[in-house]
């Protein structure tokens, strides 16, 4: 296969192609195999822990140009990106996440802001003057993801497979921020879904006539990068585009303002959880993952804690 740079190359993605090319070549899957499983094992299985036995990892407070935290391994060479932990099966055998567990006695407690950037592109549309998606938020249990599926499949929305709700799912995201066919393909590998081009494409169209508001939401970012190139999210973030403004910027901007808002968001409530009184005794917090917080907790504090997690996470937000 050859790179965008006509450049051959065996990346994960041209090995798919090929698997998809050619099914009856068994050798294919199994260098594919190969390399997720030296992947895992590299990244995930041999990590090197601290002495006391647990797995640390250093953050960037300044390693997105969103805001949000990033994490790799520390200065003394513990730990990996703890971000990225793969949530499905490794190796056929586990779920890399069910390596990572609470000491005896104590319990991992998650919590994530639900469909918090489709929320976020539902109240900037409605700032343009789109209400649709900010009405049907107004029902606790709409589904973005099972309303597109259902659109895009002409399907009732009860009959919704999950697979087929995760394959909206990359739509829907990868659809808001103006992302083509192709970049929806790559996603879908990331997270085991395979689409090809063309099914993505006829996904994508039907995505914008579900919703074709979306093109005056990029309009309008556009129009605001060639007046002053400068966008600001709820919490007053600034952030200048520098360069070209080509096509390639306008999606980073578009992207820019859900993305910043929600992990501005999550570190608020990541800072709500180390002031004094706000989270009851041996509770704290162990993991933030962009959308979401791992707290550690014992048994005994295990209901208190969950009370006090959606009350320090309930923070008002104006879109203006």
């Amino acid at each position: 296969q050859y790179s965008k740079t006509r450049a051959v190359t065996t990346d994960e993605e041209a090995l798919r192609k090929l698997a998809k090319a050619f099914p009856n070549e068994p050798v294919l899957q199994h260098i594919i195999a190969y390399r997720k499983a030296e992947k895992l094992l590299g990244t995930y299985l041999t990590t090197k822990t601290s002495s006391d036995g647990r797995m640390r990892s250093s953050y960037n407070a300044s390693g997105t140009e969103t805001g949000r935290l990033s994490s790799s391994q520390n200065i003394w060479g513990e730990g990996t990106n703890l971000q990225n932990i793969p949530a499905g099966k490794g190796l056929d055998i586990v779920n890399i996440k069910d390596c990572y567990v609470a000491p005896a006695g104590k319990y991992l407690l998650k919590g994530d802001l639900k469909q918090a950037e489709t929320m976020v592109v539902a109240e900037i549309l409605h700032r343009l003057g789109f209400s649709q998606l900010h009405d049907k938020y107004q029902n606790p249990a709409f589904d973005i993801h099972k309303w597109a599926a259902a659109f895009g499949l002409n399907k009732d929305e009860s009959t919704i497979t999950k697979r087929e709700r995760d394959v909206f799912k990359i739509v829907n995201h990868s659809g808001n921020y103006m992302s083509g066919p192709n970049v929806m393909v790559r996603t879908g590998l990331k997270y085991g879904i395979d689409l090809d081009f063309q099914t993505a494409k006829a996904l994508r169209a039907k995505k914008l006539q579900q919703m074709p508001e979306l093109q005056e939401w990029w309009n309008w970012v556009g129009n605001k990068l060639k007046r002053d190139r400068e966008l600001r999210n709820c919490f007053g973030r600034l952030r200048i585009f520098f360069g070209r403004l080509d096509e390639s910027t306008q999606r980073e901007a578009v992207a820019w303002e859900p993305q910043s808002t929600v992990g501005d968001l999550t570190n608020r409530i990541l800072r709500r959880f180390f002031q004094p009184g706000v989270l009851p005794p041996d509770c704290f917090p162990v993991l933030q993952v962009h959308d979401e917080i791992v707290l550690e907790v014992t048994e005994a504090g295990l209901e208190d804690c969950i009370k006090a997690y959606k009350v320090a996470s309930a923070i008002p937000l104006f879109i203006s």
